[in-house]
């Protein structure tokens, strides 16, 4: 049975500012390349939740993997998928 994903505030703002990012320093091709995969892990994501890792600190929290630099922080409730986090890590602090 297929999760429903819900996106945080803070996830949208996180996507918001990667596209922002991505078409200032780059273009509409990187963004839209950035947003296909995005989509496409978050389809293999709703039916099969617990792919990604569990985080180190927060047990209810996992982490996977998007494209070759950004991880999605995630809890999985009930039946819903909530993101939470997109961070790209070659701009953490």
């Amino acid at each position: 049975m297929a999760y429903e994903i819900v996106w945080t505030p803070a996830a949208q703002e996180d996507y918001r500012q990667i596209i922002d990012y991505l078409l200032d320093k780059s273009n509409d091709n990187v963004a839209e390349r950035f947003t296909n995969v995005l989509f496409k892990d978050l389809t293999i994501l709703e039916s099969m939740p617990y792919i990604g890792r569990p985080h180190s600190k927060m047990s209810a929290v996992r982490e996977l993997v998007t494209g070759s630099r950004y991880i999605l922080f995630y809890t999985v409730l009930r039946q819903e998928i909530i993101l939470l986090n997109i961070i790209n890590t070659s701009r953490a602090e």
